[in-house]
């Protein structure tokens, strides 16, 4: 304790008489243990010094604050348990993936805005600037890409003669014939 003692001591003191800076702050531990090595207290002493005023003999003194916490408490303590520390972690989880989920959904959108202006950028090049509006044409695209099930990238551009057209591959899973022909027969059979 005599440790805390000079430090109170040392807190007292103005900045110009060697004592800390106003906002210094310092933290003693404090750890008391039994005969055969186990902790049995363990306390830290928080110092900080916010200030410097005139005391009564008119000399600069240090104005500081002194707390003390029991740390076996704040470790042990209620909220302190394993349930506890699992629960903020399970939270911490579902907000990290909230927030990672919302990033990589951006991010995904980032990319398919950029395919779109790629495609359009593209189409500027074969195309006539003066004679097309690309906005309501990069809107038809958009439109005609989802009604399809494609993301507008996955369009082809199309040129027959001197028109260009705008295309999307749609591949229909083909059904196998023994269907197809359990659904012709019967209709053939009635004929």
């Amino acid at each position: 304790m005599r440790n805390v003692a000079s430090l109170r001591e040392y807190f007292k003191k103005a900045e110009g008489a060697g004592g800390p800076k106003v906002g210094e702050r310092f933290t003693y531990l404090i750890k008391v243990l039994d005969q055969t090595g186990n902790v049995i207290k363990n306390t830290a002493v928080d110092f900080n010094k916010y200030g410097e005023y005139v005391d009564k003999a008119g000399m600069a003194a240090g104005a500081f604050a002194e707390k003390q916490r029991d740390l076996m408490l704040f470790t042990q303590g209620a909220n302190r348990t394993f349930r506890a520390a699992l629960r903020r972690v399970t939270m911490w989880g579902a907000a990290a993936t909230v927030v990672y989920g919302g990033i990589s959904q951006l991010k995904s959108m980032i990319g398919t805005i950029a395919d779109i202006e790629m495609g359009i950028a593209q189409l500027r090049m074969v195309m006539s600037p003066l004679e097309t509006d690309f906005d309501m044409m990069g809107k038809a695209a958009i439109g005609f890409a989802r009604s399809k099930g494609l993301a507008p990238a996955e369009l082809k551009i199309v040129v027959e003669g001197d028109r260009r057209y705008v295309a999307a591959i749609v591949r229909e899973k083909g059904r196998p014939t023994t269907q197809i022909l359990a659904e012709a027969l019967p209709q053939s059979q009635q004929h």
